[in-house]
């Protein structure tokens, strides 16, 4: 396979839906993204977690968002791409736009680095690492992930 065709695979069966399922608060969706291996680390809280305690927390933080009439939106931009017919490695840069039910807006900036896996027919996050030394001048300098060009070499 060419390596733009994993790159629309992986755009196809993780960031795509990533997107999707955040926006609908659909945290069963979501979660189905995740391998049960997963190892998720950083973040604000600067933690270590496994599939378990990572899949509570973000049942409760969309749960919590919804019973508000709170929504999040968010966009991811790749500085790297590395795939091969089963592994890939992804970083880069996300905006999170939060907005609460009085249409008050917060904008968030992050970095990820994530490893994924093709399973069963389909990619899957294997390890999730999101950085907090990210600003709105990364995020642009940073390409989308439509833009396979790219990364391809």
């Amino acid at each position: 396979m060419r390596k733009s065709e994993l790159l629309a695979a992986l755009n196809d069966d993780l960031w795509s839906r990533f997107v999707a399922t955040y926006a609908a608060l659909d945290s069963d969706g979501f979660l189905d993204l995740y391998s049960p291996d997963l190892v998720r680390a950083g973040g604000p809280g600067r933690e270590i977690l496994g599939y378990s305690p990572y899949a509570d927390g973000i049942r409760d933080w969309f749960a919590n968002l919804r019973a508000r009439g709170s929504t999040a939106r968010i966009e991811f931009r790749f500085s790297e791409r590395i795939a091969t017919e089963d592994l890939a490695s992804e970083r880069g840069a996300f905006r999170i736009v939060a907005t609460n039910a009085d249409g008050d807006q917060r904008i968030f900036y992050g970095g990820f680095h994530t490893f994924a896996r093709h399973i069963d027919g389909r990619w899957r996050f294997i390890v999730d690492y999101e950085s907090t030394d990210v600003d709105q001048s990364a995020f642009e300098a940073a390409y989308h992930a439509d833009d396979v060009a790219a990364f391809v070499s």
